[in-house]
Order: structure tokens, then C-alpha cells, then sequence
């Protein structure tokens, strides 16, 4: 067995929690979106994150898009 199949072996028994498993979906979410626009931000991400989950509902009903029109994340 290659270093690289030892390697992907190991990565394979690793349990990511739910917290680990958010946190590496905004990074690559930040990685991404920051490489084509440089005035999304780390916050950017996570805010949006957590309307996409509902935790920031009622901040939203208040919020609008840059057309002026309200924000829906019902």
C-alpha cells in the first residue's frame, strides 16, 4: 500500500462533528466565493449560513436584496 493509500485509508475512519462539519463547509464556501469576489467576507459566509438554517429568521424579515426588494428565505 502507497503513502497516499495509507493516507486516504486513515482519512476515511476520521468522524467529523457536526460543528467540524460546518465549519469546513464555510471555509470552502469562503474559499470559493471570496476568489471571485473579494467583498464577500468570512461573516458574509457564516451570516449566510445561518439564514439558510433559519437561525437568524426574524433578522431577515427585515433585511432587503440590492434591488431593494425584501429579502425571502421562507
Amino acid at each position: 500500500m502507497t503513502m497516499l493509500e495509507q493516507l486516504i485509508a486513515a482519512a476515511r475512519k476520521i468522524k467529523m462533528s457536526d460543528e467540524e462539519r460546518e465549519t469546513q463547509r464555510q471555509s470552502f464556501a469562503y474559499g470559493n466565493t471570496h476568489f471571485e469576489n473579494e467583498n464577500i467576507t468570512r461573516e458574509t459566509v457564516v451570516r449566510a449560513s445561518q439564514l439558510l438554517k433559519g437561525q437568524l429568521h426574524d433578522e431577515a424579515k427585515h433585511c432587503t436584496g440590492r434591488s431593494g426588494e425584501p429579502c425571502s428565505i421562507d
